[in-house]
C-alpha cells in the first residue's frame, strides 16, 4: 500500500498537468481554422455587406448635406420671395 505522501504527490501532480492542460485549452480556444474565425467573410454587419453598409451611409450622408443646405436657406431667408416686394407685373 502507498503511503500517504505519495498518494497526495501523484494528487498534485495530476492536478498540476490537468490544469496545465486546461490553461493551454483556454488560451488557444478552437482555433482550428479560418472558418471558425469568421464564417461569413463577406458580411460587414449581422445583416449587411460592406457595399450595403456603403450604399446606406453614402444616402445617408447625401440626405443629412440636403437638409443641411435647406435649413441654411430658411435661415439665411432665401428660400422663398419677399412678402414685402410687390408682385410681378408682366409688360
Amino acid at each position: 500500500m502507498p503511503t500517504r505522501t505519495a498518494l497526495f504527490t501523484t494528487a498534485r501532480r495530476a492536478a498540476a498537468a490537468s490544469l496545465a492542460l486546461g490553461g493551454i485549452l483556454v488560451l488557444t480556444g478552437c482555433s482550428g481554422g479560418g472558418y471558425r474565425a469568421n464564417p461569413t467573410p463577406e458580411m460587414a454587419t449581422l445583416s449587411h455587406t460592406e457595399a450595403e453598409v456603403y450604399n446606406r451611409t453614402t444616402v445617408t450622408f447625401d440626405t443629412n448635406l440636403s437638409a443641411i443646405w435647406e435649413d441654411m436657406s430658411r435661415m439665411f431667408l432665401v428660400d422663398r420671395p419677399s412678402m414685402l416686394m410687390r408682385p410681378r407685373m408682366p409688360y
